[in-house]
């Protein structure tokens, strides 16, 4: 019998590239998340079943969702494929390798998913390999949002998009960043917990740093902030560990700890698996062809001293990495077990992109993970949603504010280089929570243009432009979509205010909504004024 449970948690995630920057979601399309469908089915035929908790977020799947993407998408791979035929700087048997690899997606695509990956995953989903959650709609960074109006919306625009692409209600949810925030007075408001929005919506839990629940004290670099402490009869945690989960204090919400131990297997450390020599080097890449023909090789190895890539030495390596994880997990678990508690979980969270776009041998060594897990005397391999049904947690905990970036705190989001996005961010909050008071019931031409307004606002809220800008290497990236949604919103909004509009006008509406079209469904008063 099984003495605790393990999860692994991956997070999806692109921001908004619809014909502008289509290359970084294609690549991460190719290189993570349709070589992981393609391994969860293989797990399936091999009769086991890979439980895993997938975390959705909701311009992902719009994106995914979006049919002229699916075909560009499907172009990409062609071209990749044949790329590889024009190959001239490896050996004959790593262009061989290369063409089998780009053949075998591209047939997978067309042939297995019909250019269908969310289909692919909601199949999963309904064998109960897969527990689907969702997400802040556009991935914004919620802690920061100065309006309870934008948490509300992105939260109730994320369920209702998953809800739309998986035929049911997600019940669990992924905090961008795991960013979170507790209750607070702003004055004389009262500003309510992360968990209270989740707890209204009907979510039931979701996911924290370790530091979340190992520490109740809030990191350096996050706003000094009057916390309110509620009443709740339930007991406090005293001996606190990342393998139970907890109820945030006075809701029935509850939260996982990432567990430090196995995470740092696979980032934050030198001796991390993806770091080994053999794996292939994710920075460099052919200049004819743009694939990558290199292996790490050695730490200190300039560009002209990598070796050349050997795939097959590669995935045998994911094997070994794969048993010594799984040996992490069940210490853990037989440790946690034989000091006389209920029966543990594991968490162990990660962006997907880790695996494949980064780490190019990662959905091997999780595919291996998975299989071994399942086949384990003594972990339990499950899903989030799984484990808090089996095991409702019996404990509460007031968490501290936190993030799983930098310090876990909010430094890698607010900073000296984006102080200036986050005036400009709340001030459209402020101006739109505006126009849906001034036109709650708008109709017509002016309904279309307040919907796009809003559309404009919640592309702009995504934290991928905040943290790109805070990095030099990425600022110009950042800088110009931000700025475009940004003007696109200033427009659209003084529109709205107009009470007519010339044919140049209307123009431009239609010009900004065939270029920006996520969340079909949106109602612009999803943005209401709740205080």
């Amino acid at each position: 019998m099984p003495l605790g449970s393990f999860t692994l948690v991956l997070h999806a995630h692109s921001p908004y590239v619809r014909r502008t920057n289509e290359a970084r979601l294609f690549r991460a399309i190719a290189e993570t998340y349709l070589p992981l469908l393609i391994a969860l089915d293989e797990l399936q035929r091999e009769g086991l079943t890979p439980r895993l908790t997938l975390a959705c977020s909701p311009l992902w799947l719009e994106q995914l969702a979006d049919t002229e993407l699916q075909t560009r998408f499907e172009l990409y791979l062609e071209e990749q494929l044949a790329l590889v035929e024009t190959l001239h700087a490896a050996p004959a048997s790593l262009q061989t390798w290369y063409r089998d690899w780009h053949t075998r997606l591209l047939r997978a695509y067309r042939d297995d998913y019909a250019r269908d990956l969310i289909g692919g995953l909601k199949r999963l989903a309904a064998d109960d390999a897969l527990d689907l959650l969702t997400s802040a709609a556009t991935h914004a960074y919620l802690p920061l949002c100065d309006r309870d109006a934008t948490i509300y919306a992105q939260l109730k625009l994320g369920i209702a998009a998953t809800r739309r692409h998986f035929g049911h209600n997600p019940r669990g949810v992924w905090l961008p960043a795991c960013g979170y925030r507790p209750a607070f007075m702003d004055g004389t408001h009262y500003k309510p917990g992360i968990e209270e929005f989740l707890a209204e919506l009907n979510l039931g839990y979701f996911f924290c740093d370790a530091n979340g629940i190992a520490d109740s004290r809030a990191p350096g670099n996050v706003p000094a902030r009057k916390i309110v402490v509620r009443a709740d009869e339930r007991p406090v945690a005293k001996f606190r560990t990342t393998l139970r989960p907890y109820y945030v204090q006075a809701a029935n919400v509850a939260v996982f700890a990432r567990n430090p131990h196995a995470s740092l297997q696979v980032i934050g450390q030198a001796h991390a698996y993806p770091n080994d020599f053999v794996y292939r080097d994710p920075a460099r890449a052919d200049p004819a062809t743009g694939l990558r023909l290199w292996r790490l090789t050695a730490s200190n190895a300039t560009s002209a001293q990598k070796e050349l890539y050997d795939p097959a030495i590669a995935w045998a390596r994911t094997r070994m990495h794969a048993e010594h994880f799984v040996s992490v997990v069940a210490q853990q678990i037989r440790t946690h077990h034989f000091q006389g508690f209920k029966p543990g979980i594991v968490t162990a969270a990660f962006d997907a992109e880790i695996f494949g776009v980064r780490w190019f041998e990662g959905i091997a060594w999780l595919k291996e993970v998975l299989r071994q897990c399942a086949t384990s005397p003594d972990v339990e391999l499950t899903t989030a949603r799984a484990y808090v049904r089996a095991y409702p947690p019996d404990h509460m905990l007031a968490l501290p504010e936190s993030s799983w970036g930098k310090h876990n705190d909010h430094s890698t989001w607010a900073n000296a280089h984006t102080a200036w996005m986050w005036d400009a961010l709340n001030a459209a909050a402020r101006e739109m929570e505006s126009l849906v008071a001034q036109f709650s019931n708008a109709t017509g031409e002016r309904q279309a243009i307040l919907t796009q307004a809003a559309r404009e606002l919640l592309l702009l809220q995504t934290s991928d432009w905040v943290v790109g800008v805070g990095e030099p290497a990425t600022q110009d990236d950042a800088n110009e979509p931000f700025r475009q949604h940004h003007a696109r919103f200033t427009r659209l909004a003084a529109l709205a205010r107009r009470d007519a509009w010339s044919d140049e006008e209307r123009r431009y509406v239609a010009h900004v909504a065939a270029l920006d079209q996520p969340f079909a469904d949106l109602d612009y008063r999803l943005f209401a004024a709740r205080e």
